[in-house]
């Protein structure tokens, strides 16, 4: 992808993200009494968070995915979500807030936000739905920044979404380009990367397993969750 269109698509995406999270409603209050294990994703965010005590979730958008893992984190965990959407971000930090988790904060930041941190920083990484709905040339230094800042021995779990075959794209009234990216409206809305690239995209940390996630209510194929160690 060009430079130009890069930046342009780039942008496009972070105001229609900001634009999405605008429409949340009121923040939510979790306890733990709201919490259970009840499908793959819950699974993984178990398992990383009882093997971490210092988690990053990357692109966290509403942060709800790092909210459930600082349930089955040890209360000492120090957990740290970052997004580009002010909206999610607002959002974010007051669920928190009204859900009493003391240990987790929300900031606004991208990719610079990243380079700052010291290397091997967190022993535990989730990375949702973000790095397969933007550019895989802006992708490529965000999962650099995942090798880098991952502890030695520390976890990754990544999840995207499902391939959007033609069927699919058809019935979303989507457009697929020459590179395989799908638009909606005009918007990425996936870069339709196959498992192979993915796993090959996060070497050398080592595949230890791949499971899939059915969104609840939603009739489509699965999202796909990749777990990671370094």
């Amino acid at each position: 992808m060009e430079k130009e269109k890069l930046q342009n698509t780039n942008y496009d995406l972070r105001k229609f993200w900001n634009e999405a999270y605008k429409e949340e409603n009121a923040p939510a209050t979790i306890s733990k009494n709201d919490i259970e294990i009840s499908d793959a994703l819950d699974e993984c965010l178990n398992e990383l968070a009882k093997s971490s005590t210092s988690i990053l979730d990357i692109g966290c958008g509403d942060g709800i995915m790092l909210l459930e893992a600082s349930f089955f984190a040890d209360e000492n965990a120090r957990l740290l979500g970052i997004d580009s959407s002010e909206n999610a971000i607002r959002y974010a930090n007051a669920t928190a807030i009204n859900s009493k988790r003391s240990n987790i904060s929300y900031k606004l930041g991208g990719l610079e936000t990243l380079s700052k941190m010291k290397d091997g920083s967190f022993d535990g990484i989730i990375c949702s739905n973000f790095l397969d709905v933007i550019p895989v040339e802006s992708a490529i230094p965000f999962i650099k920044e995942i090798q880098r800042l991952l502890s030695k021995g520390g976890h990754l779990l990544f999840k995207c979404n499902f391939i959007i075959g033609e069927k699919s794209a058809k019935a979303m009234n989507a457009k697929v380009d020459d590179e395989g990216n799908v638009y909606l409206s005009g918007i990425l809305r996936s870069n339709n990367r196959i498992d192979d690239e993915w796993v090959k995209s996060f070497s050398p940390l080592r595949l230890l397993y791949k499971k899939e996630y059915a969104r609840l209510g939603e009739d489509r194929p699965k999202d796909r969750i990749f777990y990671f160690e370094k």
